[in-house]
């Protein structure tokens, strides 16, 4: 796992550091993790990566996809925006509870929701 690395903590010092240096007010962030699942696995591996990048972490970003398959339904369209969002409140109790400013966004870099409408279609 990227995050179980110390080495991926480690670049991402060096690179904020590196990039404040020419710039202090740049704001620097990441780890742009795709689909962040609540197990006991990661979120012990991202408590790690977050409390070693504290100081350099502007912003939390990762991706979480909706819906799979083409043709969901009304309800698994709607089971999957609730999903996103409670994704975003896990990942903010990760951070709180490495004492990360709550000022500190998260950022959802991408998301879909499959559907098999196509434009000419009214529902």
């Amino acid at each position: 796992s990227w995050g179980a690395d110390p080495d991926f903590a480690e670049i991402f010092n060096r690179c904020a550091a590196a990039m404040k240096a020419v710039d202090p007010t740049i704001i620097v962030g990441g780890p742009a993790l795709a689909n962040p699942w609540p197990t006991s696995a990661q979120e012990t591996t991202l408590k790690s990566w977050i409390a070693a990048v504290k100081p350099h972490l502007g912003f939390f970003s990762y991706h979480y996809y909706g819906t799979t398959g083409y043709n969901p339904s009304s309800d698994s369209s709607y089971a999957a925006a609730a999903l996103i969002g409670g994704r975003a409140t896990w990942v903010r109790g990760l951070l709180n509870s490495q004492t990360v400013a709550p000022t500190v966004p998260i950022y959802i870099g991408e998301t879909n929701q499959f559907t098999s409408w196509t434009l000419d279609q009214t529902t």
